[in-house]
């Protein structure tokens, strides 16, 4: 390890000095020197415990914040050493702007990182290290109290990290906010400067994203020693601080008068947004308490069945069963009854029938709510699929609800999906966690179910009736559901440090952070609409709009592992709120990439009269509506490429700045004949035909997604034989050199291209090849279900992928890209344009 900040303090032996250090061991004795470093990092990435991470190390480290005025946003600081420490801690302070307002000290909470060592990996191709990952945050007076801010390191570098969380008023000004922070290990001091961002705007209590986490409170007694009504509902509101709606609100076994209270607290309360009701009756009684002023029913959902692995005929009757249950509820009460509950027919008949399903579990005819796993929504026409669903959700047994749209959508999150998709457990990337709600607020997904929070037993144990489940300490195993690490624990139970309170997970943290990006995104689109009638736009399509930021976030249900591109995204969506709330009242449109120029072109609307500065020269708008409009370009360079503009209305100006992309290469748009030679395709292992595969110019305007061409493929069905549908995938395949150059594909963050089909809906594989020595090796990097039409298939993670043959990494020779469909019996023909890729930035 390279050591930059060095203790000064002479060695004096204690024999007791890693027992149990509290506030005052650095004071009392003279403590051992000690060498380390002292870096910091974002919320959005996890820093394990026994890595180097020496491109973070500093002379200098610094920790910043950015978020509105009501929002939570946490840092990292971290020290590396590879001596031991008998004592460390952190001392905040208030936050000071030039103004003279404040972020108090009071408003802040450090955590200590507790480490939880991994034995096995949730998936077993991630290729990520087992090892210790952060994953408890423990209140710093608990971890000192209990000696935990000591540790001892056998000679060997350690990671010790503290979690910083801020939460600014809702009556903070915006504006900079700076001060220091001060890191004490043994008894060297170190002054960290912090620097916290103000955005000027509030971000409102109320939570817009429908979310549902299952609570168990039998699961609870197993790691808190208390399975009561009042820690059930403690924990309740502890999750519901995180803007996590726990699936049932009430504990166990309720009295009526008990149900009916519970569910009139959290109607009542703005960051519940969905609640589960099991039964007809418990509808009915929600129903009957409603008041004009206060609406029981608007949070519900029924979460019919979990899971029907071999009873897909039992959960469509299910389904159905419950539908026409609640068609009857709803005629059985007369308009003025109606009346009197401030409620409607349609609110009764249209609560949601939610059944989870995996990618093993078939398709339940007239399901009302669809729950598949995030991984299912992965490629446009699997969207396409489940929107084709919702709208054709059961009616009704004589058709009652023939015309109604009470079809919805859910994300569903457990032990899978497995990387690369999003997820929340241990050992996959933190942003994952955070990008879900990005993912459910760009696919239009109604909500996110997820099967557990405080779950401290072990799920697949035996049950006891006489000593019931058998607990599971989660601070020392992770596995409360086997294979998958932490899943089920977003929360800890404070019992092991001796108070009744219940601590938050790093994953829990990110969630809430996501959660928090949603109410953005919720409150620009909502702007958005407002502004663009008034500029006369009569085509606005926020999700059209914002496509680059989304794109710089997830790639389908993949999540960016480069964390600073979800920082980027969420920055640019607080200055899109501030731009337009400024006196520009300005809506800033940026169009697709063109990869063939290098370019992105933009329009921007704003207010009658604003001039716009870019790239040094004023422009004076055309009328658009009650405004004016912009239409021009960015060019793109090599590394990061970011929109810079300057509103200038009278004496006041206002800066905008948004990232676009990295350095771009156009592949193949087929605007010419010669783009087609780049491409080859596979022959037949034998028999005849074997040159099946026809690739060809095309210029009809129906297949052309960009430009005046596009490449035709035309695949011709055979009579496979036994050898084939084994070892053969028809193919098409591009070389390295004409997608990079002389680069290597690793150098790339995606490569992507448009395919449209004029078929069926089939499986598009991506295979990679690389040539090791004089040796051609082929493997399997991805699958995609394409629908029919255009469908966007961008291939992700080339830059951390590995392949070991023999004991050797071979992912650096990768030669070429191939792109397969399944053998089948009739001929398919695509039809491939826009071929493009993007660089590591």
């Amino acid at each position: 390890m390279k050591k930059k900040l060095t203790g000064i303090i002479a060695f004096v032996a204690v024999a007791t000095l890693f027992t149990g250090c509290n506030d005052t061991a650095g004071a009392l004795l003279e403590l051992p020197r000690v060498e380390f470093n002292v870096w910091t990092m974002p919320s959005v990435e996890r820093v394990l415990r026994d890595i180097e991470y020496p491109e973070y190390y500093t002379q200098s480290p610094a920790l910043s914040y950015a978020g509105a005025a009501n929002e939570y946003e946490s840092g990292q600081i971290l020290f590396t050493t590879d001596d031991d420490v008998a004592f460390y801690d952190l001392k905040v302070r208030d936050l000071v702007s030039e103004n003279g307002d404040r972020i108090f000290a009071s408003d802040m909470q450090v955590f200590n990182q507790r480490y939880t060592q991994l034995r096995i990996l949730t998936a077993s191709s991630s290729g990520r290290p087992l090892g210790y990952y952060p994953d408890a945050l423990i209140p710093m007076q608990y971890a000192k109290q209990a000696g935990e801010n000591a540790f001892k390191t056998d000679g060997k570098t350690r990671n010790q990290g503290l979690w910083i969380r801020i939460k600014t008023r809702e009556t903070t000004p915006a504006g900079v906010y700076t001060g220091k922070f001060t890191l004490t290990v043994n008894d060297e001091t170190v002054e960290i400067p912090v620097t916290y961002e103000v955005y000027d705007f509030v971000l409102t209590n109320e939570n817009h994203v429908k979310n549902s986490f299952n609570l168990f409170q039998e699961g609870i007694a197993g790691g808190q020693l208390s399975g009561t009504n009042e820690t059930y509902t403690q924990v309740v509101d502890t999750l519901l601080d995180y803007r996590v709606c726990t699936n049932n609100p009430c504990f166990d076994n309720p009295s009526d008068e008990d149900y009916v209270a519970t569910y009139k607290k959290y109607a009542a309360d703005e960051r519940y947004s969905a609640y589960n009701v099991q039964t007809l009756e418990e509808v009915k009684l929600l129903v009957e308490n409603s008041t004009p002023e206060l609406n029981l029913i608007d949070k519900a959902f029924m979460y019919l069945m979990d899971e029907p692995f071999n009873e897909l005929p039992r959960a469509e009757q299910r389904n159905k069963d419950a539908i026409d249950g609640l068609i009857a509820l709803a005629n059985s009460y007369t308009l003025d009854e109606l009346e009197s509950f401030g409620l409607t027919r349609s609110d009764i008949e249209g609560i949601e029938t939610l059944i989870t399903l995996t990618d093993s579990i078939g398709r339940i005819d007239g399901l009302r709510t669809w729950c598949p796993l995030v991984s299912d929504y992965d490629t446009q026409a699997m969207r396409d699929k489940y929107a084709w669903y919702r709208e054709n959700a059961y009616k009704g047994a004589n058709g009652e609800l023939e015309g109604k749209d009470y079809g919805t959508t859910w994300f569903y999150y457990c032990v899978h999906p497995h990387e690369p998709h999003a997820n929340i457990n241990i050992d996959m990337d933190l942003v994952a966690s955070r990008a879900v709600s990005w993912m459910q607020y760009g696919y239009g997904v109604e909500g996110q179910l997820y099967w557990g929070t405080a779950t401290y037993r072990f799920n697949e144990s035996i049950y006891d009736y006489t000593n019931g489940w058998e607990p599971c300490d989660v601070y020392e195993n992770p596995l409360v559901y086997p294979a998958a690490n932490g899943d089920g624990i977003l929360l800890y139970p404070g019992m092991k440090y001796g108070v009744e309170e219940f601590f938050p997970s790093i994953r829990l943290e990110a969630l809430r952070d996501g959660f928090e990006d949603y109410e953005y995104l919720y409150a620009l689109e909502n702007a958005m609409e407002k502004y663009s009638q008034k500029y006369g736009v009569t085509d606005f399509n926020f999700d059209s709009l914002m496509k680059n930021i989304y794109d710089s976030v997830f790639t389908g249900t993949v999540a960016n592992s480069d964390y600073t591109r979800i920082l980027e995204a969420k920055s640019a969506v607080a200055s899109m709120i501030e731009l337009i709330s400024s006196n520009a009242h300005a809506i800033v449109e940026v169009g697709e990439i063109d990869a063939v120029n290098s370019s992105v072109p933009f329009t921007v609307y704003a207010k009658a009269g604003t001039k716009l500065s870019f790239n040094g020269k004023v422009y004076e708008g055309t009328p658009s509506g009650d405004g004016v409009k912009f239409a021009l370009t960015q060019t793109l360079g090599a590394g990061k490429n970011y929109l810079r503009l300057t509103f200038i209305n009278g004496t006041i100006e206002n800066e905008y700045k948004v990232y676009l992309s990295a350095k771009v290469s156009a592949v193949s748009y087929f605007n010419t004949q010669e783009d087609i030679e780049k491409w080859t395709a596979s022959e037949r292992l034998s028999g005849e035909n074997k040159a099946h595969i026809e690739l060809s110019y095309n210029d009809d305007p129906a297949y052309l997604k960009e430009g005046a061409g596009s490449m035709k493929a035309s695949f011709k069905a055979c009579a496979w034989t036994g050898a084939e549908t084994v070892d053969y995938t028809p193919y098409i395949r591009i070389a390295k050199e004409h997608i990079v150059g002389n680069d290597s594909l690793k150098d790339l963050n995606y490569i992507e291209f448009a395919v449209y089909n004029a078929g069926e809906e089939f499986t598009l594989t991506v295979d990679v090849e690389a040539q090791d020595g004089t040796r051609t090796r082929t493997k399997r990097y991805n699958s995609y279900l394409v629908g029919h039409g255009w469908n966007i298939i961008r291939i992700t993670g080339l830059s951390s992928f590995t392949w070991t043959v023999s004991g050797n990494e071979i992912s650096s020779f990768l030669s070429a890209i191939r792109i397969g469909i399944p053998l089948e019996e009739a001929d398919r023909t695509l039809y491939f344009d826009k071929v493009y890729c993007e660089y590591i930035g």
